[in-house]
């Protein structure tokens, strides 16, 4: 993986970015193992939104971010997270 420098803030993020618009999926668990093989292949930049859900379900809005905490919880240290708001 090749990492690159974010911005002057002296970090490094992989130049491939994982983003967590899961639209349409409806398996939290599919989609965690999803995130942790990103991660386990060097990816350490990864990208969600409190707007995103699977189908475009109100009920589900904000679902990546759930996702990505769960995944990365043992590993926050190494991951670059970004997310927007949408209101």
């Amino acid at each position: 993986m090749d990492y690159t420098n974010f911005g002057s803030a002296g970090v490094k993020v992989s130049r491939i970015a994982l983003g967590l618009g899961l639209r349409g999926q409806g398996n939290e668990t599919e989609a965690q193992k999803l995130v942790e093989h990103a991660i386990a292949s060097g990816i350490n930049f990864i990208d969600c939104a409190n707007i995103y859900g699977p189908n475009d379900d109100r009920a589900n809005i904000g679902r990546s971010e759930v996702v990505a905490g769960k995944a990365i919880a043992d590993k926050r240290d190494q991951i670059i997270l970004t997310s927007k708001v949408c209101g």
